[in-house]
């Protein structure tokens, strides 16, 4: 969210190691037009197919399911296309276009990209919880990660819903009649976290269809998450901290770092911690309280991400002396990111294929001395209790064999889909190849060499097997070094100041970004969808509300004049975006 073979299983391996020429596609019964995504330049085409909400009744109410594809931009195009699960689960995968088109711009010259809203999520009848969303789900979500009454609420909206059909397998079976509607045969699936068990699910019900599959932060699909997320999170933890005793500059600076977490911790259980942060939609202002759940919930994610686990010594450090403001302006970003993603189809893979398989005396001890403790998993238990789903069949949550080649990538400190899991993969898949990332998280964000990561996943696809993969720069990656220092006090511009940044800035790749006034700050939106605030260290030099520090915007001039801005931290290099008329 993690062999013994016959002479004949060793045969159908190395074929399907092999690398054959592309058959030809069925004819499409199903038309896509041309449309406009964001962030992605060239012909994009769009279309919605519907399905039947219950797969084995065609009479019952249809469900219509958002599709992009992202054709091939060379003339040498191959006919099987890379289809992508994402993660959460609830996440939109059309959302990732942009990404996909960009990082992968050398696999899409010959290989379309093909993204599907699956059932319940993006503008796939999305099963999204208004009472989890906004500054209420903000606060409920680090109080009770989904208050038991706001998923009754949740549950009351969706009456009219079959929520039992708004799982793994029957979204996977959708996307695969889509492929077929589409004129596809062969695919190459990848899924990142939850898209791991996506992309796992199409490859066991539809193995035909399979020609490489990559996957990255694997979930088994016998994981019964949550049950063992408190310990990952530990281990992760534990693994940071050690990384910092053995930094000479962070060992110096937070030399008892284990001792203010857990005096933090203390002291939000007597009193929550407060904090005012800004919305970054309006600009507004609102106080946050930050329990001892909040807390704990807030360093966890921390931990997903390269970039802001090098910054935990240093926001313990900070809450210990009194300052909150760092730890609650991080809360804040992590729980409005999870607020944006669909709550319901969360709820319902969740509560039908992880919390119904945990016994209550493992969740009674799972969590025991943990920071952690057992808080997630009876907050799930509580809201699967309101979404009230039956147990998905005991044969889906089986482990997924197969000899498709496969790329398995796993981060050495992911707190949530241990490495561990890759292992537990890999063990029924005898063409996979799986690597740690050393340092690495959920993500590798923030990492130097983290490029290498997407090249194999396309070489994965380019070659068509996963023997001879060159993954000597993966011990090349390496995380930044652990932050010591807040960054400089915010000062105040100017109107005039603000004034002559405000636009429209547009890259080569099509990324767009909007630069308008919220209250009395500058806010930047990407492509009309995130927003944050900019926090002015200059008139020329700007953090991101929320943000790690490495994450930054700084204007280009030319004859006194605003010309472009460069965005640093998305990437390895610099994001150079010109300013539109």
């Amino acid at each position: 969210m993690p062999r013994m073979r016959s002479l004949a299983f060793a045969v159908l391996t190395l074929a399907a190691c092999a690398s054959p020429a592309p058959s030809a596609a069925a004819k499409p019964t199903f038309a896509l037009s041309p449309c406009t995504v964001p962030g992605v330049a060239g012909e994009v085409r769009c279309g919605t197919y519907e399905v039947s909400e219950d797969r084995a009744n065609p009479a019952s109410r249809k469900v219509p399911l958002r599709v992009v594809v992202l054709p091939a931009t060379g003339p040498d195009r191959a006919l099987d296309p890379l289809v992508s699960f994402s993660g959460g689960p609830g996440e939109s995968a059309v959302k990732d276009a942009a990404f996909y088109a960009n990082t992968h711009a050398a696999l899409r010259a010959r290989r379309d990209i093909v993204l599907v809203d699956v059932r319940g999520t993006g503008e796939s009848a999305p099963l999204h919880c208004k009472q989890l969303m906004g500054e209420h789900g903000v606060q409920g979500f680090l109080d009770d990660f989904m208050p038991a009454a706001a998923v009754r609420a949740c549950r009351g909206d969706y009456a009219g819903r079959d929520l039992a059909q708004y799982r793994t397998a029957t979204a996977v079976d959708d996307v695969a009649e889509v492929l077929t509607a589409l004129g596809y045969d062969k695919v190459n699936a990848w899924g990142g976290s939850y898209g791991t068990r996506a992309a796992l699910a199409l490859a066991g019900r539809h193995p035909e269809r399979i020609r490489t599959i990559g996957l990255l932060g694997l979930v088994p699909p016998d994981t019964r998450s949550p049950v063992s997320f408190a310990r990952d999170a530990q281990e992760a933890l534990d693994g940071t901290i050690r990384e910092c005793a053995a930094d000479p500059a962070c060992a110096k600076a937070f030399p008892r770092v284990r001792e203010e977490l857990d005096a933090v911790l203390a002291r939000a259980a007597k009193e929550p911690l407060t904090v005012t942060v800004r919305d970054p939609a309006s600009g507004e202002s609102h106080e946050l309280r930050l329990t001892r759940h909040g807390v704990a919930q807030t360093i966890r994610y921390m931990l997903y991400v390269p970039s802001t686990a090098v910054l935990v010594p240093l926001y313990v450090h900070a809450a210990a002396a009194g300052d909150f403001q760092p730890l609650g302006e991080t809360a804040a970003l992590f729980a409005r990111f999870a607020g944006g993603m669909s709550d319901g189809f969360f709820l319902s893979v969740t509560c039908s294929e992880d919390v119904p398989f945990i016994g209550e005396a493992e969740a009674a001890t799972a969590a025991r001395g943990t920071f952690l403790d057992d808080f997630r998993i009876r907050a799930q238990q509580a809201a699967c209790r309101e979404w009230n789903v039956p147990p998905a069949p005991a044969e889906e949550m089986k482990p997924v064999a197969g000899p498709f080649p496969a790329l398995l990538v796993s981060g050495e400190r992911d707190p949530v889909t241990p490495a561990r899991w890759g292992e537990e993969v890999a063990r029924t898949l005898p063409n996979a190849v799986h690597v740690v990332v050393p340092d690495g998280g959920h993500g590798f964000e923030g990492m130097r060499g983290a490029d290498c990561i997407d090249k194999l996943f396309d070489e994965l696809v380019e070659r068509g097997t996963a023997r001879g993969l060159d993954t000597s720069c993966v011990a090349k990656i390496a995380r930044q070094d652990f932050a010591t220092a807040l960054p400089p006090k915010e000062v105040t511009l100017t109107a005039a100041q603000r004034e002559r940044l405000l636009g429209r800035y547009v890259g080569d790749d099509g990324m767009a970004v909007t630069v308008d006034v919220a209250g009395e700050r500058l806010r930047l939106s990407i492509d009309g969808e995130e927003s944050f605030l900019l926090v002015a260290r200059s008139p020329t030099s700007f953090g991101v509300g929320g943000l790690p520090p490495s994450y930054a915007v700084e204007v280009d001039q030319s004859g006194g004049k605003v010309v472009a801005l460069r965005l640093l931290g998305m990437t390895e290099k610099a994001m150079v975006l010109k300013r539109r008329p």
